[in-house]
C-alpha cells in the first residue's frame, strides 16, 4: 500500500498530459491505463470513472497552476501592483513554450459543454480562486474595488490565453499587460475612469 499514492500521482500526471495534448474526449481510459502502465481496474479503483479521473486532473492542474503562477509573480515583483502586472510576464513565458495548448479549464469547458458535468465544479472553482487571488493582491496594493480589479484582470488573462493560442502570438500577454496597467492605475486614482 505504500506505493499507492505514487502510482495514483503517476496516472494523474499521464492523464493530465494526454488530456492536454489530445483532448479529453479523444483520450479513452484504455489509453490512459496503457500510457500509465496500470490496468483499467487499477485506474477505476483510484478514480471510479473517466469523469472522476477528469475531475481529479482538473483539481490537480488547478493546484499546480496557481502555485506556479504565485511563485512566478512573487519572484519577479516586489509590490502587489507589480505582482498583478507580473502575471502577464509569466503568461508570456508559458505562451512561448512549444507545449502551450491554451487553458486546460477553457478547453475542458468547450469539450464538456454539459453544465451538469462533474468537471464544471473544478473549472468554476479554479476561475473563482484566480479572481479572488488577484482581488487579494489588489486589496494589498490599496486599489479601490479589489473585486472589480480581479474580474478585469482575469478577463485580460483569459483573452490573452485564447489570443496567444488562436493567433500563435505570445505577445498577446504584452498587450494584455498594458491594459492591466490602465486597470491598476484607474483603481489607484492615478487616472480618471470614464472621463
Amino acid at each position: 500500500m505504500a506505493e499507492r499514492p505514487g502510482k495514483r500521482e503517476h496516472v494523474l500526471r499521464e492523464a493530465r498530459r494526454l488530456f492536454y495534448d489530445r483532448g479529453i474526449r479523444a483520450v479513452g481510459v484504455d489509453t490512459v491505463a496503457a500510457e500509465s502502465g496500470v490496468s483499467k481496474m487499477t485506474l477505476y479503483s483510484y478514480f471510479g470513472s473517466k469523469d472522476g479521473l477528469v475531475v481529479a486532473c482538473l483539481d490537480s492542474v488547478d493546484e499546480r497552476y496557481r502555485l506556479w503562477l504565485e511563485r512566478r509573480v512573487t519572484q519577479g515583483s516586489v509590490t502587489p501592483s507589480e505582482q498583478i502586472l507580473g502575471i502577464f510576464d509569466a503568461l508570456k513565458d508559458w505562451f512561448e513554450k512549444p507545449t502551450f495548448r491554451g487553458c486546460v479549464f477553457v478547453n475542458a469547458t468547450v469539450e464538456l459543454a454539459d453544465p451538469q458535468h462533474p468537471a464544471r465544479r473544478p473549472i468554476l472553482n479554479h476561475k473563482h480562486r484566480m479572481r479572488e487571488w488577484i482581488a487579494g493582491l489588489a486589496a494589498e496594493a490599496g486599489l479601490s474595488e479589489p473585486a472589480a480589479v480581479g474580474a478585469h484582470v482575469m478577463l485580460l488573462m483569459e483573452g490573452a490565453i485564447i489570443t496567444a493560442l488562436v493567433d500563435d502570438d505570445p505577445s498577446a500577454a504584452d498587450r494584455a499587460k498594458e491594459v492591466a496597467g490602465y486597470v491598476v492605475a484607474a483603481h489607484s486614482g492615478a487616472i480618471a475612469v470614464g472621463a
